[in-house]
């Protein structure tokens, strides 16, 4: 009994997808010209056009069509691996210029416009930086980056002053003490003759005790 062939999904590897027809064909014992039958009708309707286009000695060759299909969907699954890189680029802390090259080289390999490129980097931007866009009403991206430099200064210069600010406190990790020490806060000292004193006795009653 013969085992079904699967349709070829544009979102699969092309070269997983021709081991797996290979390794049917094998089971089945298919032929050459077998195998180029069943190719053709694996390709999605998708791929009709492409394969309408091809020159007549490859689409009657097993060989030479499972080669333009290896080529021609391979670039194909590049294309969606850029694709989504290019939509769910985020620049997550990283340096404004290198996201801003990333985003705008992967754009350039895709055959995107400039405003999608530019509407592509915002929406990546990290949050604070995002927020200014829209305040200012950037438009390019030469604007974004000159923002977003500025954005970053100000923000290494507000964790410089946190951290200062933090070390200040912990000092040496000990409780930070008055500059000046008040000359009572010593009970020895408040009263001169406290410490000289029992309790019930002063030292009227200890001469009167001595003379007696």
């Amino acid at each position: 009994m013969d085992i079904p062939l699967l349709k070829f999904d544009l979102e699969q590897n092309p070269a997983f997808f021709l081991a797996k027809f290979n390794k049917i064909a094998d089971l089945n014992k298919w032929n050459d010209e077998q195998k180029y039958l069943q190719l053709c009708l694996a390709i999605p309707k998708e791929g009709e056009s492409w394969f309408m286009s091809l020159k007549e000695d490859t689409r009657n060759n097993y060989v030479l069509l499972k080669d333009a299909f290896m080529l021609r969907f391979e670039e194909q699954e590049s294309k969606l691996s850029l694709y989504d890189k290019f939509v769910s680029g985020k620049q997550d802390k990283q340096n404004i210029v290198t996201y801003v090259e990333k985003v705008q080289a992967v754009g350039q390999r895709l055959g995107r416009s400039d405003k999608e490129v530019f509407d592509q980097i915002v929406h990546g931007l990290d949050d604070d930086v995002k927020k200014l866009v829209f305040l200012k009403d950037v438009t390019n991206v030469v604007e974004l980056v000159k923002l977003a430099k500025m954005a970053e200064g100000s923000k290494a210069s507000v964790n410089q002053t946190t951290a200062f600010t933090e070390h200040n406190s912990r000092g040496t990790g000990r409780k930070a003490r008055p500059m000046f020490k008040q000359a009572y806060d010593t009970p020895g000292r408040r009263q001169p003759h406290e410490g000289r004193r029992q309790a019930g006795r002063c030292e009227h009653c200890d001469v009167i005790n001595a003379m007696q």
